[in-house]
């Protein structure tokens, strides 16, 4: 029972949605081939800033082919400050030592009278880092801006209540 169960979630993953559970309006958030070798593997890890300027790693090294991660992030109804997340990417500890990506701004949340859970998705595509960002309850798209550094709110830290797995990966060829 439990390996049938196993199969009917592992084809779940595989056939839901394009771009590996993510939809063809995800942001491109850089296309860089110096991420990648020459035989398409990931070289560094894809990640955002944490508490204390630690890096919390999203996808891994040494992936070959597509892959999304998820996460979830919760907010209070009406909330007033924006949820920015700033991504990095590199294979250190902290962000201060890896390359910093940018800084993406997600929806326009003070318009929700409810709390909210947005599930955000960070993949690779066709060596193309992805991402985007769903309200849960109404399965609605959020908008994400990409932040020139003066308009960064100081306080604007999300709050990763949880990173949802499996990843889905599939390798080249497959």
């Amino acid at each position: 029972m439990k390996i049938l169960v196993s199969i009917l979630i592992l084809s779940a993953v595989f056939l839901s949605g394009c771009r590996h559970g993510m939809s063809e309006n995800a942001l491109i958030i850089e296309d860089n081939p110096e991420l990648f070798d020459r035989k398409g593997k990931i070289l560094q890890q894809v990640g955002m800033l944490g508490p204390e300027g630690k890096f919390v790693k999203i996808l891994p090294i040494k992936i070959k082919g597509s892959v999304a991660e998820a996460f979830h992030i919760k907010t209070k109804a009406g909330a007033s400050k924006p949820i920015v997340l700033q991504l990095y990417r590199g294979n250190h500890g902290t962000v201060e030592k890896n390359h910093r990506i940018g800084a993406f701004q997600i929806g326009k949340l003070e318009d929700y009278k409810t709390d909210l859970s947005i599930k955000v998705v960070l993949g690779i595509k066709e060596r193309v880092l992805l991402m985007e960002a769903t309200e849960q309850t109404s399965n609605k798209l959020l908008t994400i801006v990409k932040l020139d550094d003066s308009e960064i709110p100081a306080q604007a830290k999300p709050e990763v209540t949880e990173t949802v797995q499996p990843a889905q990966v599939k390798p080249e060829g497959a």
